[in-house]
């Protein structure tokens, strides 16, 4: 029960709080709390607006809006999309879902994942009309065809805050949501913390959670994935657990047979997202310290992350030509960011460079000779048709005709794998609603974005991630306002 005390009131902006753990009933309150204010948690709101409901109000525990969100490569996977075939490339929305399904092993939920396959171009064709079109096309991990629609994610952010502005729905940043709060049996608030105070925060209709992951939270890695617990981590500050945290304590439970998995690709020391590199989708190669190949580049990579955890250095390395440079430069802008400063005359210190592929090995600290080797008997697999040593066969999951690396200069980045965002989460149905482990809805309580488990199964595919939180963000919202 909640209980009654001595209340006093703290403006913060344009809201009021309620100062203290207790709750009065004839005090103002929300409609509508949203934990977050990523892709997911934005994306909720409006539609909670968009549906009727007035009071709405966004709270977030960092200075700023945007969370993983808005330092994310802005990938957003959609299939039969105009963009797609206005560049030859006739996409079904079947084969998105076989390739997710494939990708996670299985271990998805289908209906999820088909709720995320039809919701997301309807949210991707309604980004479109308000003015926002995607950069660049292209395939990456995961996909058979190109369905990868790549956005500014900064101007994705500005988009729904401007959306949010026009509905009057306000965003208080610096508040800390603490705890769910329940009346029988119903979330019906949040405890947050804010300069040092506690205010309990009363929603009629119930609370969204879309506070991200929990990739920088230590315990809950060596609870759910203790085989990431000495991998670096490249998420946004904000992802340690808060909603997962909140949500068990009101007996929601994680989704069985998802776990953390590390993305290949990072720079040697990646202080962001946007240190990370997909050219082996474009056609390089990876090698170990000892020049040879140990993965077929054309999988997953969290697939490929994985392996190369195993091997004995913790560090390996990307190989390619200027061909290649040139090609991942025109598919993806921050790929275009890492590999643009070669053209005006600068040598950025995560990349090395060198005239023949012997140079450029000996360069990045390589077996030399052995690499020279590797690269020559990988030419003449592209040549013959068949990788006789790991079965690679096309660029990007079934996509793409393999490329021979033999237009010098070459290019050798030292490359690890890195926790950029965990996929898995709590059990929540295609309503959007928090599930017990009786699998029946917590009355109130929704969750949306990578707080949620159920899509990705045992891999990612790119742009799922981004598209999973725009997708049920409008759902949980929709749900809401229909209560």
């Amino acid at each position: 029960m909640l209980r009654r005390s001595f209340i006093s009131y703290c403006s913060i902006g344009a809201g009021l709080f309620v100062q203290g753990v207790a709750f009065s009933e004839e005090e103002p309150t929300y409609d509508l709390i949203v934990v977050g204010s990523g892709a997911a948690a934005l994306a909720a709101a409006v539609s909670a607006s968009n549906e009727g409901l007035k009071n709405i109000l966004v709270i977030e525990k960092e200075p700023i809006i945007g969370g993983s969100s808005a330092i994310s490569g802005g990938a957003v996977a959609v299939s039969q999309t105009e963009f797609q075939r206005q560049q030859g490339v006739y996409d079904t929305d079947e084969r998105f879902f076989n390739d997710l399904m494939k990708c996670g092993g299985y271990a998805n939920d289908p209906e999820l994942v088909r709720t995320l396959v039809s919701g997301i171009r309807q949210q991707y064709e309604w980004i479109v009309s308000r003015g926002l079109n995607p950069m660049k096309l292209m395939a990456a991990s995961g996909m058979s065809l190109p369905r990868s629609h790549m956005f500014n994610s900064g101007l994705l952010i500005q988009l729904f805050r401007e959306e949010l502005n026009s509905r009057g729905i306000r965003i208080k940043t610096g508040c800390r949501a603490m705890e769910l709060l329940q009346h029988n049996g119903r979330v019906v608030g949040v405890l947050v913390m804010h300069c040092g105070k506690s205010f309990f925060i009363h929603s009629r209709k119930g609370v969204v959670l879309a506070t991200g992951g929990f990739a920088r939270n230590q315990a809950l890695l060596s609870r759910y994935a203790p085989q990431m617990k000495k991998v670096k981590v490249v998420s946004g500050i904000g992802s340690n657990g808060d909603g997962f945290l909140m949500a068990l304590n009101l007996g929601a439970y994680f989704v069985e047979g998802e776990t953390v998995q590390a993305s290949y690709g990072f720079t040697k020391n990646p202080s962001t997202i946007r240190d990370f590199s997909t050219i082996y989708y474009s056609g390089a190669i990876i090698l170990n310290r000892e020049g040879d190949r140990f993965v077929d580049e054309s999988l997953s990579y969290k697939t490929i992350g994985e392996a190369s955890l195993k091997q004995t250095h913790p560090v390996t390395y990307i190989f390619f030509d200027e061909s290649v440079r040139k090609i991942q430069m025109s598919r993806r802008p921050v790929d275009h960011a890492l590999w643009s400063p070669f053209d005006r005359g600068l040598t950025p210190s995560y990349c090395f460079r060198g005239k023949s592929v012997y140079e450029v090995a000996d360069k990045a600290g390589l077996n030399p000779t052995r690499a020279e080797e590797t690269v020559r008997k990988y030419n003449q697999s592209v040549a013959e048709g068949i990788d006789p040593d790991f079965g690679r066969f096309s660029l990007s999951s079934g996509y793409g005709k393999l490329r021979a690396l033999d237009t010098a200069p070459f290019y050798i980045m030292p490359s690890i794998a890195a926790i950029m965002g965990t996929y898995c989460g709590l059990k929540v149905d295609q309503y959007g609603r928090v599930l017990n482990k009786s699998n029946e809805p917590i009355a109130g309580l929704f969750a949306a974005g990578e707080i949620m488990g159920g899509v990705h199964g045992k891999n990612y595919i790119t742009g799922t991630g981004l598209g999973k939180a725009l997708v049920f963000g409008k759902i949980s919202g929709e749900t809401v306002a229909s209560i």
